[in-house]
Order: C-alpha cells, then sequence, then structure tokens
C-alpha cells in the first residue's frame, strides 16, 4: 500500500527544497499545509488517512504541537516527526512522545534534514530499492541547481542503472523534458551518496535568502534565523569560504530593506522570542535595535547601516554549540520596544 505523508510548513522556502527530498524518499503522495488548522482540517478531511505527519513548529495559525495534541486526543495512532527550528523542550508537555510511536522522532531544521532519509526509511521505496545500491529521487529536485551535486543515472532495469550525468557537470533543462515525455519521473544517486546529497540541499537552503521578499512585514524572520543557523554552523565546522561570504552580504541587505519597511519593531521581536535560539535571536535583536536607533536618529548612511547589520550577524559566530544561555532570555513582553518606531 502507498504511503501518504501530511507535510506542514509555513515557509515556502523550505517547502521548495524539503518537500521533493521527502518524495524522494517515500514511496506515495505527499500532501502540504501550511499551518497547524489546516492540518487538522485535512486530517478530518481525508478521516485521518496518513501514514506519517512531518511538522514544523512555529507556523502562523496553528502550530506543530497542536497537531498533535489533536491526534493524541483522539488515540490516532499516526507517526509524528517534529522537523523544526525549537528546542526539543517544546515535547515536554509530552512526556511519552518517542514510546507512542516507534517512528516518532524530533529533527533539528536545518541542520539535521539529511536525517530525514532515516526516520521515513519506515515509509521508502520497494524493498528492492533497500537492498539496491541505488536510491530514487524525484526529477524536480535536480532541476534546481545549476550543476550536478553528484552522479546521475537513470535506471534501465532492477539490475541495471546507467550514468547520464557526472557530478559537477552542467544541469540541461531540455534532457529533463525528454525523460518526462519517456514517463521518467525519478533518476537514481549511488546509496553511498544519497547522504552527501542531502547534505548538499542543507547548504542549497542558504542561497534560498536572495530570494526573501522586500515588501517589509514580519515574515523574513524565520528565513534569516533559519539562514543564520546554517551559517554558523558552516564556520564552526568547516570555516568562512566565498559562498557564506556572498550569501552573507545578501543576508545583510535583505534584512536592512525588511527591518526599514517594517515599522513595528514589536511584531518582529514578538516573531522572533518564540524561537528559543538565544544565540540566533541575540544577533537578530543587536541587528533590529542597531538598525532602529539609526532610523531614531535620521542616520541614513547606506556604508553605515551595512557595518553595524554585518556586525550584529557575526559577533556570535565564535560561540559554538555547547554554549547554554538559560540565563539569557529575551524578555517575555519586550514592552520597551513598543515607544520604538
Amino acid at each position: 500500500m502507498k504511503a501518504r505523508v501530511l507535510y506542514a510548513e509555513d515557509s515556502l522556502h523550505l517547502i521548495e527544497v524539503i518537500a521533493p527530498v521527502i518524495e524522494s524518499i517515500i514511496d506515495g503522495e505527499l500532501v502540504i499545509v501550511n499551518s497547524g488548522e489546516d492540518a487538522i482540517r485535512t486530517l478530518k478531511a481525508e478521516s485521518y488517512d496518513f501514514s506519517c505527519i512531518v511538522s514544523d513548529e512555529m507556523m502562523v495559525n496553528g502550530n506543530g504541537t497542536d497537531i498533535l495534541k489533536h491526534i493524541n486526543s483522539l488515540n490516532k495512532d499516526i507517526p509524528f516527526i517534529f522537523l523544526t527550528g525549537e528546542p526539543q523542550e517544546i515535547l515536554d508537555e509530552f512526556p511519552d512522545f518517542f514510546k507512542q510511536n516507534k517512528h516518532n522522532c524530533f529533527l533539528s531544521k536545518p541542520k539535521e534534514i539529511f536525517k530525514l532519509d532515516e526516520a521515513l526509511r519506515f515509509l521508502s521505496k520497494s524493498e528492492l530499492e533497500k537492498i539496491s545500491n541505488y536510491r530514487g529521487m524525484k526529477l524536480e529536485l535536480c532541476l534546481k541547481f545549476d550543476l550536478v551535486p553528484v552522479d546521475l543515472f537513470v535506471k534501465i532495469n532492477d539490475e541495471k542503472y546507467l550514468k547520464i550525468y557526472f557530478k559537477n557537470t552542467k544541469i540541461v533543462p531540455e534532457d529533463f523534458e525528454k525523460y518526462k515525455k519517456k514517463n521518467i519521473d525519478e533518476l537514481y544517486v549511488e546509496q553511498d551518496e544519497f547522504k552527501g546529497f542531502l547534505d548538499f540541499i542543507i547548504h542549497e537552503t542558504i542561497s534560498k535568502i536572495e530570494k526573501v521578499p522586500e515588501e517589509g512585514g514580519i515574515g523574513f524572520i524565520d528565513d534569516m534565523l533559519g539562514i543564520q543557523s546554517i551559517i554558523h554552523n558552516h564556520m564552526n565546522k568547516i570555516g568562512l569560504d566565498e559562498k557564506v561570504i556572498g550569501v552573507s552580504k545578501a543576508a545583510v541587505e535583505k534584512t536592512i530593506v525588511n527591518i526599514e519597511k517594517e515599522s513595528r519593531l514589536y511584531k518582529i521581536f514578538e516573531k522572533m522570542i518564540k524561537k528559543n535560539e538565544f544565540l540566533y535571536e541575540h544577533s537578530m535583536a543587536v541587528n533590529i535595535l542597531s538598525m532602529a536607533i539609526l532610523r531614531e536618529l535620521e542616520w541614513n548612511s547606506t556604508d553605515t547601516q551595512f557595518k553595524l547589520s554585518l556586525a550584529a550577524f557575526f559577533h556570535d559566530l565564535s560561540l559554538g554549540d555547547e554554549f547554554k544561555a538559560d540565563e539569557f532570555k529575551l524578555l517575555e513582553k519586550p514592552k520597551f520596544i513598543t515607544s520604538i518606531t
């Protein structure tokens, strides 16, 4: 029987990357919703006919924990996978979470995206593919990149795979159109390369910052905190490279534009402090307040704005994952921000 997975996520940038990854792992259908309320409505409408739920926590109009509470209240035994930037403490009110279903798990977004492969293994392709040296992935996923991150194969039969793209060669969209016309909707990577491929996906999410909208509003906070998390981990584990420098510059420019267009700084802080990610929250807080002070002083120097924002963005990068900041929390209700407009 084909699997059906419900995926709840409110960041369109993450959906664009993660949804094809899930589709490449599971053998079945992926249904995407953008909030906890939408997820609950969909569950009811579909008579709870889902093999698994993958969900973010903090979303507009209902969180992931709201979905979990709903299915628990009805004693529905549906595997639940959190893929979120929130701390695991959100599970404190669900002490039996990992016991309720052996497939329940908690993955930190974005650095543990690659673990989806293991978490969703029970819904993966056929038994034959499980013991094969190759893993299938959706054709559309490959079209997201300019260069092929791994060798790509087309399946001839259960025992024969033909290499059609070499690693780091340029994608030719016309080739993929030919495969579609032949009803080929999946390409294959070698089993040993699959984790590396998912790691590549994680780093590609950095580039999504270039698509963050500039119309103002508080939606950019999720993207910025996610990008900052990835850059922080990349810098600590790999070091500074040209890609990180370029993306950091783009992130700072987008942050400045969005903060300038959003006068309700209290709303930005209200959105941000729910994330419980001190390092990234703190950097964003310094960034926001720096821009607010410049705005109040009518100090409109582009160079000054950029330097202050960049300094805020990077000033905590020397701190590693072992840093604990339980005693340093942003105010529960930052009323002092309301006077800054």
